[in-house]
């Protein structure tokens, strides 16, 4: 065997259903929990499989996509196929319609005055006028970052 027919024969006995991925985690979230693993390194190893997962979908998707038309609305593989039109959009521009084209310039104003406020109150005084406000409480949640090198 050639190391792709490895790899594809890996990835397909590797978690077959969706009881094998649920069964799966938990156990890995045991073994964390119970210390048999640093959930530092197991994050580190999601993250390049992850990584690795994302490159192979972005190089076959299109091509998934025309052999999944043909399992349309089939299940295959324990899985249900559906090819749906995804990120549907409207031309408006085309309508040349004079009130939402002044709806568009008024949510533009008011967006850039939002903005202005918004950099006073982050401050907490008007440069121009020394006028004093409640300063806007910042916020934020902590979470670790992994760049695979």
């Amino acid at each position: 065997m050639g190391a792709t027919t490895l790899a594809v024969t890996g990835l397909q006995n590797c978690i077959p259903t969706k009881i094998d991925i649920i069964n799966y985690s938990n156990a890995l979230i045991n073994d964390v929990n119970s210390g048999w693993y640093s959930a530092l390194d197991t994050l580190i190893e999601i993250k390049k499989m992850q990584k690795c997962f994302e490159l192979v979908e972005k190089a076959i998707k299109d091509q998934a996509r025309i052999e999944g038309a043909e399992h349309n609305k089939q299940l295959h593989k324990e899985c249900l196929i559906e090819v749906v039109p995804t990120n549907v959009t409207y031309d408006y521009d085309i309508c040349n319609d004079s009130v939402y084209n002044n709806l568009l310039e008024q949510e533009k104003s008011i967006k850039a005055m939002i903005k202005n406020r918004q950099e006073l109150l982050k401050i907490g005084v008007s440069p121009e006028t020394g006028e004093t406000f409640q300063k806007a409480e910042k916020k934020y949640i902590e979470t670790i970052k992994i760049t695979i090198k």
